[in-house]
C-alpha cells in the first residue's frame, strides 16, 4: 500500500486516501479538523527551521540547491526526535494501512513530506 505524499492539505478527503496525517507546525487557514484523522505537528520541521530556511530562500545570496541540502539534513537531524512515531507510521504503513501525508505546500518535491515519507518507509535515513 502507498503513502501519498502529493496532498495538499485543502484538497477534500477521498476514500483512498486512508489515515489523513496533517503534518504542518502550524494550522492552515481555512482548514477543518473533520479534513483530517490527525494533526501531528511534531512530524513538521520547527520554527526555527522554517524562520531559516525562508530567511535563506528570500536572501538570494545563497545556492538555493546547497540550502535545500542543508534544511533535508536540519529536518532529518529534527525527525530523530520522533523516530518513536515514525516507526509506528512505518509499522502500520507495513500492515497495509494507507497513510496521507498532508500540508500546504504547492509543490511536493520540496516539501518535507517527501522526506518524511522515505523516513516512513525506512529509506534514505532510518533511526
Amino acid at each position: 500500500m502507498p503513502i501519498s505524499i502529493q496532498k495538499h492539505c485543502r484538497l477534500s478527503p477521498e476514500p483512498t486516501d486512508g489515515t489523513r496525517l496533517l503534518v504542518m507546525r502550524y494550522w492552515p487557514r481555512g482548514c477543518n479538523r473533520d479534513q483530517f484523522d490527525m494533526w501531528l505537528p511534531d512530524l513538521a520541521p520547527s520554527r526555527k527551521l522554517l524562520a531559516w530556511v525562508k530567511g535563506q530562500q528570500q536572501s538570494q545570496e545563497h545556492d538555493l540547491l546547497r540550502v535545500n541540502e542543508i534544511w533535508r539534513d536540519r529536518y532529518i537531524g529534527e525527525m530523530e526526535a520522533q523516530s518513536g512515531l515514525i516507526a509506528e507510521l512505518r509499522g502500520q504503513h507495513e500492515v497495509g494501512q494507507v497513510i496521507t501525508l498532508l500540508c500546504s505546500c504547492h509543490r511536493p518535491e520540496e516539501c518535507h513530506r517527501s522526506v518524511l515519507r522515505d523516513l516512513i518507509l525506512g529509506g534514505r535515513r532510518t533511526f
